[in-house]
């Protein structure tokens, strides 16, 4: 118990963190999604292809840490919408269009979406120019079809600190989406930084 009370006056006592940043960000890019579908005239014998779908979206970022510092965390909320998928029965080359029986999305899907990293500079100066290397681990939490998915993802960028407080960015990244299987494609985001400490 005297453990506890030290560890909470401990706590009241210390100055509070004024280092960090919030930022506006895009995102633009595209993975690759399972389609099923089945033929009529084989007792609806499964196929599957894997459709190529673009996304991108909008969304706001928290940066954690001192702008000189090399590392630095994020958190990210954002909005993505990934584009419909097409029909199975119009690029299938193994069951004839007519006998395809299948359920596709044919609408664009929106997907809320969070994640947490790091950014870890490579080379240059962390208050001017910088090469990063930048990784994530979030979700796809909030959709209208009930396909939430997780996803990891790790890449390169760079960031211009324009201005004392003010920061441009950019990272291209590999992202695995996992939801009853992998789901891969490259992603880009850019976008600006207002920086405080």
């Amino acid at each position: 118990m005297r453990i506890l009370a030290a560890l909470l006056a401990s706590l009241a006592f210390t100055s509070p963190a004024l280092a960090g940043g919030l930022g506006v960000l895009g995102t633009f890019g595209v993975h690759n999604e399972p389609v099923y579908f089945y033929d009529s005239s084989n007792n609806l014998a499964q196929y599957k292809l894997s459709e190529t779908i673009a996304n991108y979206g909008t969304g706001i970022e928290l940066v954690l840490g001192d702008r000189d510092d090399r590392i630095l965390g994020t958190l990210r909320g954002y909005w993505v919408q990934d584009s419909a998928q097409r029909d199975p029965a119009s690029i299938t080359q193994t069951v004839n269009p007519s006998n395809v029986v299948s359920a596709f999305r044919d609408t664009p899907r929106n997907v809320g979406m969070a994640s947490v990293g790091l950014q870890w500079g490579i080379i240059g100066s962390p208050d001017l120019f910088q090469f990063n290397a930048v990784g994530g681990l979030g979700s796809g939490f909030l959709t209208n079809d009930h396909t939430e998915f997780l996803f990891l993802e790790g890449g390169v960028g760079a960031h211009y600190q324009f201005a004392r407080s003010m920061q441009v960015f950019g990272n291209v990244m590999y992202t695995m989406r996992w939801r009853k299987g992998a789901q891969h494609g490259p992603i880009a985001y850019a976008g600006v930084r207002y920086l405080f400490d």
